[in-house]
């Protein structure tokens, strides 16, 4: 919520309750806005601080999604070093893979609104995916599908 909102909102409420993650999506605008309106309330409150301050509210220090290995350099550049990863998490990987992130690189030039060359790579690491046996938090063991492979790019 924006601080904009949030003090909109505020005025008709007895009570608010505010869960959020501020190091997640920035607020969306159509336009643009002045500082502080165009932040979330808790970013406001919090100021530099990578999590909210104890006096506003409270960090739930565990990571139920994460493994370790992407877990540990998410929390220190993103949160202090607070966060940690549910023992249920360590216990998922895909066998024979590489755990957390991995940089891949690809060489290409003028490329400035498509790339080719990218899409090929994400079409190949998709495939080289798709079947590993991925052992779940609980135990089960079962073959990786491509609805379950989510691409990031920049």
């Amino acid at each position: 919520f924006s601080l904009a909102n949030t003090r909109a909102v505020a005025r008709s409420a007895r009570s608010l309750l505010l869960l959020v993650d501020p190091q997640q999506l920035p607020q969306v605008w159509s336009a643009p806005h002045p500082y502080p309106v165009d932040i979330s309330t808790l970013s406001w409150l919090s100021g530099d601080a990578p999590t909210v301050d104890d006096r506003f509210g409270y960090f739930l220090p565990v990571s139920w999604r994460m493994h370790p290995h992407l877990c540990a350099p998410v929390s220190r550049l993103s949160y202090g070093g607070r966060l940690v990863s549910a023992p249920a998490a360590a216990l998922r990987h895909l066998e024979g893979r590489v755990l957390g992130l991995q940089m891949v690189p690809v060489s290409h030039r003028r490329c400035t609104v498509r790339s080719e060359v990218e899409a090929a790579e994400v079409v190949r690491l998709e495939q080289a995916y798709v079947g590993a046996r991925w052992v779940a938090g609980d135990g089960a063991v079962r073959s990786l599908t491509g609805d379950e492979i989510m691409v990031f790019a920049a």
